[in-house]
């Protein structure tokens, strides 16, 4: 099987009590357990590997639930951007 084809593991870090803390589990499985749809699980990690008991609360009609911020670092193309062209 190619890395290409195998599916994206997301670290659990939390106390819900259908899941272990530290342990991985994919999109898929996450869907499986929390009743939420894939799709707002995807949404709601927003590229992070790792998913707290935050992303998995269950949304009540007009509540609005905040993406998670993910860390970017910009040191490589900050480097790049500070170069003098030649």
């Amino acid at each position: 099987m190619t890395a290409s084809s195998q599916a994206k593991q997301i670290r659990y870090e939390g106390n819900k009590p259908d899941l272990v803390h530290g342990r991985y589990y994919t999109i898929k499985r996450l869907s499986e357990i929390t009743g939420l749809s894939d799709t707002a699980i995807r949404y709601r990690l927003n590229g992070s590997n790792i998913c707290t008991d935050d992303e998995l609360v269950k949304s009540h009609c007009g509540r609005t639930l905040r993406k998670k911020k993910v860390e970017v670092t910009t040191t490589l193309s900050q480097k790049w951007l500070t170069r003098k062209l030649v």
